[in-house]
């Protein structure tokens, strides 16, 4: 069993959920009762969905099912 092909992609999929619930806080943010929960919650999970990104990233280097270069990492789809 591959557990590298599993994190890749569990923290793939992680991170793409917690952008979405960032951008979903970052728009309820503009209903006018209270913002400044709502803003450091939408600023707390868009920097852990960063870390996600950046763990997902690291991972695939050492991705044995699909070699990724550093190029095709840092540019999707190449």
């Amino acid at each position: 069993m591959n557990w590298i092909w599993f994190l890749v992609r569990i923290t793939g999929l992680a991170a793409y959920l917690l952008l979405t619930l960032s951008v979903l806080a970052g728009i309820y943010r503009h209903i006018p009762r209270k913002k400044a929960p709502m803003l450091e919650f939408h600023q707390i999970i868009g920097q852990v969905a960063l870390l996600g990104i950046a763990v997902h990233a690291f991972l695939l280097f050492f991705d044995k099912y699909e070699p990724y270069s550093l190029t095709s990492v840092l540019i999707p789809f190449m």
